[in-house]
């Protein structure tokens, strides 16, 4: 069970692989890189089929710095497993995380919490990638989670912020 536990983080915290042949979108790509410079919260929203994933993928790919992605599906609706996969994304750059929060989790403390004290732990200049939130949408309890982790992250981080609609996360200034 543990292998089959690990093959499913590592997929859902590993960034796509961008195709072989990826339409150059200079346009998109300025847009990208001028919201991300003066904000810590990046929200990319479009349809289905957009390329919404892909050009989340490449800004990540033109990033030079650390950098963190996690793929979210139904199931992370369950907060608990939702900041899990979170610190298990952000473990990628600091491993120390994963274990943090399992421990903490095991504690009691509320998953909330532990988003809070994960974001706190982001070091400047990282990016994290959370792509498919509409997974959330609209009432999952991880939204509460989500919120938690966005308001503790640093001014010196940045979250890209990836779904088919608005989030209801109430994103801080």
């Amino acid at each position: 069970m543990a292998d089959v536990d690990r093959r499913l983080i590592a997929a859902k915290i590993r960034p796509p692989a961008l195709p072989a042949a990826v339409i150059p979108r200079p346009r998109l790509e300025g847009v990208f890189a001028a919201a991300s410079a003066g904000h810590r919260i990046v929200l990319v929203v479009a349809g289905a089929g957009a390329g919404k994933t892909t050009a989340a993928a490449q800004f990540l790919t033109a990033h030079d710095g650390p950098a963190a992605w996690l793929s979210v599906d139904p199931a992370d609706r369950v907060a608990g497993r939702f900041v899990t996969y979170l610190a298990a994304s952000l473990g990628r750059l600091e491993p120390h995380l994963g274990p943090m929060v399992r421990d903490f989790l095991a504690d009691g403390l509320a998953p909330e919490d532990c988003a809070a004290l994960l974001a706190e732990q982001v070091g400047s200049g990282w990016v994290v990638v959370m792509d498919d939130l509409h997974h959330l949408e609209p009432d999952a309890p991880s939204l509460q989670t989500l919120r938690a982790f966005l308001r503790y992250l640093p001014e010196s981080a940045l979250a890209v912020l990836v779904s088919r609609r608005l989030p209801s996360v109430d994103l801080p200034q």
